[in-house]
């Protein structure tokens, strides 16, 4: 499996963090042609204190095209169903473009029917050297109102191990606007799995408001078996 081609998004801090739709700190690309992708994750936060789940289904359908089915579970919360499609295209020998979109709905009887969470994006990305920089602005919409997610990143090769750094924000419904850092490496660690450890750093722009979430996932290529 090429986990360069791979496109990886992640719910599971989405209730922790109450902030848009977020995934772990990744580039976005396509998934390879077919059923290529399944992602397991557990997640916990300095405030909530428990755990957290989410399991994606990924499928490639050619052409840059890439369709996924997410579920999740969230500490003392409703379980959620999603979907997502993204479409990839190379710019130039150095840059490519990325569009998405991200939707959930809550499955649970006593959660809100009619509560639909909505996230639409871009990304670009261009090579220099080993290392990759990337600009994702996106839109998150509630039911509540909209919300702009600015996020610039980093990747940079560090031997076998693929070392992404984010800092992002997210408007808030009023006051400073939120710092969130995230760095996690992506290990190799057999042809076709790949393990995602996590950790972000969040700080509410006022004194003694940071707290942490930590993230442990991981990816495996259902052709190998």
């Amino acid at each position: 499996m090429d986990f360069s081609n791979r496109f990886l998004f992640l719910f599971i801090l989405l209730t922790l963090l109450q902030t848009p739709i977020l995934y772990t700190a990744d580039l976005i690309e396509p998934w390879d042609p077919g059923f290529s992708d399944v992602e397991f994750y557990l997640a916990t936060s300095e405030e909530s204190g428990g755990t957290s789940s989410a399991a994606v289904a990924g499928f490639g359908a050619g052409k840059g095209f890439s369709l996924g089915v997410l579920l999740s579970h969230f500490n003392g919360g409703p379980t959620r169903v999603g979907g997502l499609a993204a479409w990839s295209t190379s710019l130039s020998d150095s840059q490519d473009l990325d569009l998405w979109a991200v939707t959930e709905i809550f499955s649970d009887r006593e959660a809100d029917p009619e509560r639909i969470n909505l996230e639409v994006g871009a990304e670009w990305s261009f090579r220099t050297g080993s290392t990759q920089p990337y600009i994702r602005p996106s839109f998150f919409f509630d039911g509540d109102g909209g919300h702009w997610h600015p996020l610039v990143g980093i990747m940079q090769p560090v031997g076998p191990v693929e070392l992404h750094l984010e800092l992002s924000s997210f408007e808030p419904q009023g006051g400073r606007w939120p710092i969130h850092l995230a760095i996690g490496p992506n290990f190799e660690i057999s042809n076709g799995v790949e393990i995602l450890p996590e950790i972000n750093l969040i700080h509410g722009g006022e004194p003694r408001q940071t707290t942490w979430v930590a993230v442990l996932g991981i990816v495996v290529d259902p052709r190998i078996f």
